[in-house]
């Protein structure tokens, strides 16, 4: 069985234009955020494709709890998840 290669990148488009509603994208903002403030987790990297189209990319919070750590970033970020 061979590796799957994902492309470089994906199309971006607005959410509305794969049937992806706002609302709820709006909704794992909100929980992830929360999850930031209540100190959970440092921070997290969310996508959400469809279609093979990219609706949302964001980064949240830093890498690590430490005050000098890098903030997020979605499209570099790499999470070791045992």
């Amino acid at each position: 069985a061979g590796a799957y290669v994902l492309p470089d990148s994906l199309d971006r488009r607005p959410p509305r234009a794969v049937a992806v509603s706002a609302e709820r994208l709006g909704e794992i903002e909100r929980v992830v955020r929360r999850g930031i403030e209540v100190g959970a987790y440092p921070g997290a990297a969310v996508s959400v494709g469809r279609r093979g189209t990219l609706v949302l990319q964001r980064g949240y919070g830093r890498l690590s709890w430490r005050a000098n750590s890098a903030a997020v970033d979605p499209a570099r970020s790499i999470y070791d998840i045992a």
